[in-house]
This record gives C-alpha cells, sequence and structure tokens, in this order.
C-alpha cells in the first residue's frame, strides 16, 4: 500500500501539472473488508497509509487512470468504508453458485430477494 500511495501521489502532482494521460493501473484487493480491519489496528499505518490510500481509490484515482477490484464475500460498500452512492460506476461481482445465490437472497443492497423483484429472480 506504501509504494501505491507514492505511485497514487506521483500521478496526482502530474495531473495537476496538465498531465492527463496515464498508462492504466488496476489493483486487485483480496478479502478487502477483514483485510482493512487487521490494517486498522495498527494505528500508525492507519493515520499514514491505510486511510490515505483508501481515500485516493474511492475519490481521486479515476483521473489517473488507475482502479481497485474488491474481492470479499461481504456485499456491503460499509464493510469497507465507502458507500456506492459516492460514485456511480460500482460493479458487484458474485463468482460462482454461492455468490449468486446469496444476490438472489439479498434483501438489503441489490433488494434481489424481495417481493418486487420475484419476476426477475424467475428469469435467472
Amino acid at each position: 500500500m506504501r509504494e501505491d500511495l507514492l505511485i497514487l501521489q506521483s500521478r496526482e502532482a502530474s495531473y495537476r501539472d496538465g498531465v492527463d494521460e496515464f498508462e492504466p493501473m488496476f489493483r486487485i484487493f483480496e478479502e478487502a473488508p477483514d483485510t482493512l480491519t487487521t490494517l486498522n489496528q495498527t494505528k500508525d499505518a492507519t493515520k499514514t497509509i491505510v486511510n490515505p490510500w483508501t481515500l485516493k481509490y474511492t475519490t481521486t484515482t479515476r483521473k489517473v487512470k488507475a482502479r481497485m477490484c474488491l474481492v470479499s464475500v461481504k456485499l456491503s460498500g460499509a464493510e469497507i468504508g465507502v458507500g456506492a452512492k459516492s460514485r456511480n460506476d460500482a460493479t458487484i461481482i458474485f463468482p460462482g453458485l454461492k455468490g449468486i445465490a446469496k444476490a438472489m437472497a439479498d434483501t438489503q443492497m441489490l433488494k434481489l430477494g424481495t417481493k418486487a423483484n420475484q419476476p426477475l429472480r424467475d428469469r435467472c
């Protein structure tokens, strides 16, 4: 995260200087909620690395062609401290039959498990 944060800060400085073409950068973050919870137990790292890194990826990275994919079995953006409402380009991917079954039963985030969405579930 520390090295990644330095790259992002450098790209942002270049962006402020007028550079708008960057080589795309993609990061995959496995089990993000549990990993962030563990990292947040180290207060110094949280303040200087984890929080700034998370803030960059949830606010400014699309301007510098950086994207993050969070891999988790949990459905809520609140689990990682972000709200999907803040960005309209959030995508949720449900790998495998267990993920699809979980999505079809969800009544909070995607609401596929609600009565109103029964016709949609019947088509799947």
